[in-house]
């Protein structure tokens, strides 16, 4: 359950530093 919300904040992160 957790490793979803990592995942997503990752990819989150990831995204914003693309941006």
């Amino acid at each position: 359950v957790y490793d979803i919300l990592r995942k997503a904040d990752f990819f989150k992160e990831k995204e914003r530093t693309l941006s």
